[in-house]
């Protein structure tokens, strides 16, 4: 089955980018320009595998660009009035609208249209860090600066009832197919929530858990969960327990399953180089088996187009991209906050 990832990343500093990569070989093309993102907050590839949409949090322009991925060509919009730093973005499954959020309100954008919004405010501050979408219509938006998790209904793009608060500061997120379970990173901890009361089931720890893009295999099965020192932790879901597996790399930042359930893919640092890193399902316990070389820097959202299996993930979108945690700012050594460099959690 041809499958395609796009790996974002904000090069740096000196402009944001997406990395196609073809899979399961790991050839890498030439990385598209995401045109006048500086300093990336938000990164998804829409169901159809057409356009990349990209977010940008280190100029308050109130501007999300679309990057067509057949020829590199950028559409702007902007939303009127605006002059806040728009954060993550989410797409639905069925691709007809992309959401997002600035501080003060979430965003709903119909597509492919791109051209018009509305607005809606949250009983929170709508900071979204990550989105998620039920197979009832409904979309979850993950807010770390209040530790809140806020349902949104997408018919009439109302939130449903009350925002649900967690015991720990949540980043990322997905859904598990049935949309019995909402599963989220935080810091050090994975969150089970049942979607039917919308209550906190329990919490895991992790140590090490990366803060980007956890991701759940195509059956329900196990989740995975990057590791900042040097590994990928899997949980099983059925117990809701965790064993961990040391890579060849370090800073490994996000993680997705390709829709056939055979391969993990991993963004890490690796060799001195930013790369995306190949794990075998099967063979887990064998670690990785293939990486390639990124141009960029902070691989930290990744989605994957796969054309015989539209839309490649039932259980929600991977939780986009986010700004930096202080940990990372404080451990790596590689980061300058006051610049702005932005990594990912997709959808």
């Amino acid at each position: 089955m041809a499958q395609t990832a796009y790996v974002a990343d904000s090069r740096n500093g000196t402009g944001a980018e997406v990395t196609p990569v073809s899979l399961p070989g790991l050839a890498a093309a030439s990385a598209i320009s995401g045109g006048s993102i500086y300093g990336l907050s938000g990164a998804v590839v829409d169901p159809t595998g057409t356009y990349f949409y990209m977010a940008d949090y280190n100029v308050a322009t109130g501007t999300i660009n679309r990057i067509k991925i057949s020829n590199g060509a950028v559409t702007s919009l902007t939303i009127s009035g605006e002059s806040s730093r728009m954060g993550t973005i989410g797409i639905s499954p069925d691709g007809a609208n992309l959401y997002t959020s600035d501080g003060t309100y979430v965003y709903q954008i119909p597509l492919p249209s791109f051209s018009t919004y509305n607005s809606l405010s949250l009983s929170v501050s709508p900071e979204v860090q990550a989105w998620a979408f039920d197979s009832s219509g409904n979309a979850y938006a993950v807010m770390n600066s209040v530790s809140s998790i806020a349902k949104i209904s997408i018919s009439t793009f109302t939130q449903v009832g009350s925002a649900l608060s967690l015991s720990h500061t949540p980043y990322t997120v997905t859904i598990d197919p049935t949309s019995t379970y909402l599963y989220v990173g935080c810091s050090g901890y994975v969150a089970k929530i049942t979607l039917s009361s919308f209550t906190v089931n329990s919490y895991l720890g992790i140590s090490g858990a990366s803060d980007y893009q956890i991701a759940m295999d195509p059956n329900g099965n196990y989740l995975y969960v990057p590791l900042y020192n040097s590994g990928i932790a899997r949980v099983t879901l059925s117990s809701f327990t965790s064993t961990t597996q040391t890579l060849t790399a370090s800073w490994c930042l996000a993680a997705i399953v390709d829709p056939t359930n055979t391969y993990i893919y991993i963004g890490c640092y690796k060799s001195g180089v930013w790369s995306l890193g190949q794990i075998s399902v099967a063979a887990f316990s064998s670690g990785d088996t293939a990486w390639t070389a990124l141009s960029g820097y902070f691989p930290t959202s990744i989605s994957i187009y796969s054309p015989s299996s539209l839309p490649p993930r039932p259980k929600g979108l991977p939780a986009a991209v986010r700004r930096a945690n202080n940990y990372f700012k404080r451990e790596s050594g590689l980061w300058e906050p006051e610049r702005g460099f932005v990594v990912p959690r997709a959808a």
